[in-house]
């Protein structure tokens, strides 16, 4: 999926959230005996989306299979096989 289309998904997610928040409007907390706004995790609930750490994790493990499928000379495969103390410099 190209960038601009991924992004133009995710602004419409946004969207659509924002649009529940307006519809389901405030709720009432029987155990605090007050209004207050929905969580982000009763609205994912109803969204039935990814919240934000979830989108991110799955985005880490999304770029790191390009990584993993690119030739080894490449600099982003070098920095994942890279081995700290490995390349000591020279004195």
């Amino acid at each position: 999926m190209p960038a601009q289309e991924h992004k133009s998904i995710e602004i419409i997610i946004i969207i659509i959230i924002i649009i529940i928040i307006i519809i389901l409007g405030p709720v009432y907390d029987n155990e605090k005996e007050k209004w207050r706004v929905l969580t982000n995790k009763e609205i994912y609930a109803v969204v039935k989306t990814h919240t934000e750490t979830e989108t991110i994790r799955l985005n880490r493990v999304h770029l790191f299979g390009h990584v993993e499928r690119m030739e080894e000379n490449r600099i982003p495969q070098k920095s994942i096989i890279y081995e700290y103390g490995s390349n000591k410099a020279e004195r």
